[in-house]
């Protein structure tokens, strides 16, 4: 079976609300959610999902980190902005399986996409996880 990438990226939700879901604070030092922004919570949360997928026995030694390039002045890539996870056989299962898991139980407002080879998107909200249709979004994206 040939295999192929799937490039997974998160996207913090722009309005209201912040890390704890109450009151537009991140939850862990108090500093109001604009200090950090959308970004500073998306980059969290892309290195909390890159975490949880190589955590998962299927997907250890499939998932890269896919860093953005280093801007002027910057001598190293910048932040991690998506991951790579190399598709095989299982491997589209424990995703299926996995990912509507890990968006049900983060507290801010995050969106995965994910990007086929194709250049087609699939985006995947905690509100796709509770209406059901999650995995069959993710499914849809794998195949």
């Amino acid at each position: 079976m040939a295999t192929t990438d799937v490039r997974i990226s998160v996207h913090a939700d722009e309005g209201g609300g912040g890390g704890d879901g109450r009151d537009g604070r991140d939850g862990r030092d108090g500093a109001a959610r604009g200090v950090r922004g959308a970004a500073g919570e998306a980059a969290d949360a892309m290195l909390a999902l890159e975490s949880w997928l190589r955590d998962e026995p299927e997907l250890r030694g499939r998932v890269r980190p896919l860093r953005a390039a280093p801007r002027a002045g910057e001598m190293s890539g910048g932040l991690v902005e998506a991951l790579a996870v190399t598709l095989a056989t299982g491997v589209s299962a424990a995703l299926v399986r996995s990912l509507p898991i890990w968006l049900k139980q983060r507290r801010s407002r995050v969106e995965i996409v994910l990007k086929k080879d194709s250049g087609e998107t699939i985006r995947v909200t905690a509100d796709n996880v509770r209406r059901g249709d999650a995995e069959e979004l993710i499914r849809k994206a794998l195949d």
